[in-house]
């Protein structure tokens, strides 16, 4: 991870791929929910559009469906 200067757009862009690896892979909800908020608030769009689509096919598939 990069240090962080106080932008939290910076931030995001320097440690997208760490963010969203942890995003996907942790069992802490906390740290997925503060993550989230971060992208939410501070990410770029095209960002945020993956995010929801990544978070629409775990919900499918958490249903049983594909």
């Amino acid at each position: 991870m990069q240090n962080y200067n106080g932008d939290p757009k910076e931030f995001l862009e320097d440690n997208q791929e760490v963010l969203l690896r942890v995003l996907k892979h942790s069992d802490d909800e906390f740290v997925r929910a503060l993550i989230l908020s971060a992208l939410v608030e501070y990410g770029p769009d095209p960002l945020i559009e993956d995010v929801e689509r990544d978070l629409e096919r775990a919900v499918n598939q958490s249903k049983g469906g594909s």
